[in-house]
């Protein structure tokens, strides 16, 4: 009987395993057909452009990023390569993501500055900038790197990067400025660059832990997400341009500059930094059934699922605002929370932003001989710091499924 017993745990658990492995096997075959952008080919790998008229160069770096000062050296290397002067580098603190830095480094006469760091340093330098002819370039070392996502960067590669800062074409790009109201009636101001919102993803972002992050990434915001998936929804009052208010119970809302986050997920339909326009997208599923089809929705697009009441809705315009008609919502920007507010009001700055970035038109394949030596090492340690995790979440999971098992079979020793 013991035994018996046994063989049907060892059944029940491979025809689970089994039935796991071919929803999997399913989804991503689905979602390479329809939404090939979340499994992404990378580029080839560009010829490195060459130097053009030196610049006067700043950087602003964020000391507490594993690769920031590696990011560092091979702009001082690429600068000194050009011939041009040495850069003036800024430290980042807590209290000043780098707003202040890059202010300062305009008034030392900067044509250029590097923003080094996560996308909180990229968004203060980048507000910084809004409106001068200071150009910016993206240096990206944190977890989402989310404009240079969205602006297809070569975000795993630092050298690639660096060259493209230094020496790119020059792009205007939208910011969207945003003002909140606290629950003591007081207004902030703040700007993004790809995306704000408020409920759900500013609750993930809030419960988010730290040590999962630096460990896993984005990976961490997973299990946040999933804590926080089934609590109330907010009822709001949405006015976008001069259209008509428009109620809503809803989870999330995201006004969005651009649209793509982590694994190639695109929340945002049809907005991107260049158009002059924001995006207002709403989550509003009820239950655990419209969660799926909200997955559904953003990993397959638009599908049968969508036949029903809709549990995402987007709309464009120039400006929206928010009033939260129960609790205030907490807030992020760029994925950085900031304190609860009652009502947003936002609107895109079109073109405000000059950024360095790597021309399109420019296709020439490097050979391999032409590869420098700090990308092939960028290349390498990123591998392995991806292996690295690979194992130890499987190593977790395993660990994880034994003592479920143990547990499973314990019980039914004793029953």
């Amino acid at each position: 009987m013991q035994m018996n017993k046994k063989k049907a745990i060892t059944a029940g658990a491979l025809a689970l395993g089994a039935t796991y492995t071919a929803a999997s096997w399913l989804i991503v075959k689905s979602g390479q057909k329809k939404r090939p952008d979340i499994f992404p080919t990378y580029r080839p790998w560009h010829v490195m452009l060459e130097p053009g008229e030196p610049r006067r160069v700043a950087v602003v770096f964020n000391p507490t990023k594993p690769n920031a000062r590696y990011g560092c050296k091979v702009i001082r290397d690429q600068v000194a390569e050009a011939g041009w002067a040495e850069p003036i580098f800024y430290e980042t603190e807590e209290n000043d993501p780098g707003y202040s830095m890059a202010k300062d480094a305009i008034d030392q006469g900067a044509e250029l500055v590097i923003a080094v760091g996560g996308d909180g340093t990229v968004r203060e330098v980048a507000a910084a900038l809004a409106n001068t002819d200071v150009a910016l370039g993206v240096v990206p070392t944190g977890t989402g790197n989310l404009l240079a996502r969205n602006l297809q960067m070569e975000y795993w590669d630092i050298a690639s990067c660096v060259n493209s800062a230094l020496h790119g074409r020059i792009e205007a790009i939208d910011m969207v400025k945003m003002q909140m109201t606290g629950e003591n009636g007081e207004q902030t101001v703040r700007s993004f660059v790809v995306m704000g919102g408020a409920g759900f993803d500013a609750q993930i972002m809030t419960d988010t832990n730290e040590d999962l992050k630096a460990r896993f990434g984005w990976v961490a915001y997973v299990e946040s997400g999933f804590k926080n998936m089934l609590t109330p929804r907010s009822s709001v009052r949405m006015v976008i341009d001069d259209h008509p208010p428009v109620h809503r119970k809803i989870r999330s809302i995201l006004i969005a500059n651009c649209g793509e986050v982590q694994g190639g997920i695109k929340l945002a339909a049809t907005t991107d930094a260049r158009d002059g326009q924001l995006e207002v997208v709403v989550l509003s599923p009820r239950n655990v059934w419209g969660w799926l089809r909200t997955a559904s929705r953003f990993l397959l697009g638009p599908n049968v699922f969508d036949r029903r009441r809709p549990v995402v809705e987007h709309t464009v315009g120039q400006k929206v605002t928010v009033d939260f008609l129960g609790e205030s919502q907490p807030v992020e920007i760029d994925g950085d929370v900031l304190d609860a507010a009652t009502r947003l009001d936002a609107h895109v700055v079109p073109g405000c932003l000059n950024i360095s970035l790597y021309p399109e038109d420019h296709v020439s394949v490097r050979k391999l001989a032409d590869i420098p030596q700090e990308m092939i090492d960028s290349r390498a340690k990123l591998q392995q710091q991806l292996i690295d995790s690979a194992e130890t979440l499987l190593d977790e999971f395993i660990e994880t499924a034994e003592n479920r098992a143990a547990k499973v079979m314990k019980w039914f020793e004793q029953n």
